[in-house]
């Protein structure tokens, strides 16, 4: 109860997001990295703390993966075996790319 009102909610929150990949591609060595911020966003008429869109739409990303197909429907999925292209193109991945959501699944 004490840390509840240690500290009073904020509507203005920011969220870091940094990837990155290194590897081997036809012998050389490569690196690729996905650093951007995120700021609150309004969804569907409500505005949204960036903690609370960033973590509904990256869960929501992967029920729509697995959904399609794009992501096997059993058994553990580690992060790295979703790629990054694939998770931006979905509905709520669209978010992460700075495009406005995909609109209601169904």
């Amino acid at each position: 109860k004490i840390m509840v009102h240690a500290k009073p909610p904020v509507s203005e929150d920011i969220v870091y997001i940094h990837a990155s990949v290194e590897g081997w591609i036809n012998g050389d060595l490569s690196r690729d990295e996905f650093v951007r911020s995120f700021d609150p966003l309004e969804i569907d008429g409500k505005p949204r703390r960036t903690i609370a869109w960033t973590t509904a739409c990256s869960a929501c990303a992967v029920v729509e993966l697995v959904s399609t197909g794009m992501l096997p429907n059993h058994g553990f999925i580690k992060q790295e075996d979703i790629k990054l292209k694939d998770f931006l193109s979905t509905h709520n991945g669209r978010l992460f790319a700075n495009l406005p959501h995909g609109g209601a699944l169904g």
